[in-house]
């Protein structure tokens, strides 16, 4: 590992640790100390926006270039609308807990949000015409962005956050509810 790299994910990692603890580069290092770590974290981060904003550029020329008609394009584009991204065999290649969709920062279309579970909550809206099942909402934090359309994919919440990808998703899922444990009734 390069110097430049190690330095930039020793730093990353210890503003996390700190974060945790309520604090910052300043009130560990000082003013002055805290200066460095800093400059390469912005660094970091403005690379690595640059670079992912220079891949969804190239994206969106070579699906131009593949489609050049801009009416076969608009349809293309259009024809994802009615995505079903479960059914989408490369969904398996994608890492987290749970699949959605969303519109591609290059070509317009729709592609795949995967996310890990975060948080779970049972919904205020229920089934009154069924009292045995209850509406449970999934929180994910998105993890990957996949565009099956012109193949954009950004990995890991910092490249998706630079491609300005929200960073949650909600789903609805219907369960049985869960009932405490039976009386010996006999």
């Amino acid at each position: 590992m390069s110097a430049e790299a190690w330095a930039r994910e020793y730093w990353g990692a210890v503003e996390a640790i700190l974060r945790m603890k309520g604090e910052s580069f300043e009130s560990w290092l000082g003013a002055e100390g805290s200066k460095a770590p800093a400059k390469v974290l912005t660094q970091a981060k403005e690379a690595l926006e640059w670079a992912v904003k220079d891949r969804i550029v190239r994206c969106k020329e070579d699906f131009e270039k593949k489609n050049p008609d801009p009416t076969k394009r608009a349809q293309k584009v259009k024809d994802t609308e009615q995505f079903r991204y479960w059914e989408w065999p490369q969904r398996k290649d994608l890492a987290g807990d749970g699949l959605d969709k969303h519109k591609c920062p290059a070509c317009t279309a729709f592609g795949m949000l995967t996310g890990s579970l975060w948080n779970e909550e049972v919904s205020e809206d229920q089934d009154e015409e069924d009292p045995t099942t209850e509406w449970v909402d999934l929180t994910y934090v998105v993890e990957e962005f996949l565009c099956p359309t012109c193949g954009l994919r950004l990995f890991g919440t910092k490249e998706t956050q630079a491609g300005e990808m929200p960073g949650e998703f909600t789903q609805t899922e219907v369960r049985e509810r869960e009932f405490g444990e039976e009386y010996n009734n006999e």
